[in-house]
C-alpha cells in the first residue's frame, strides 16, 4: 500500500509541476 501511496503522490506532484511550468510559460 505504502509503494501505491508514493507513486500517486509522486505521479500527482510532476503533474503539478508540469501545471506550473506551462502557466509560467504562457
Amino acid at each position: 500500500m505504502a509503494e501505491t501511496f508514493n507513486g500517486y503522490i509522486i505521479e500527482t506532484r510532476s503533474k503539478h509541476i508540469i501545471y506550473m511550468l506551462e502557466d509560467i510559460r504562457t
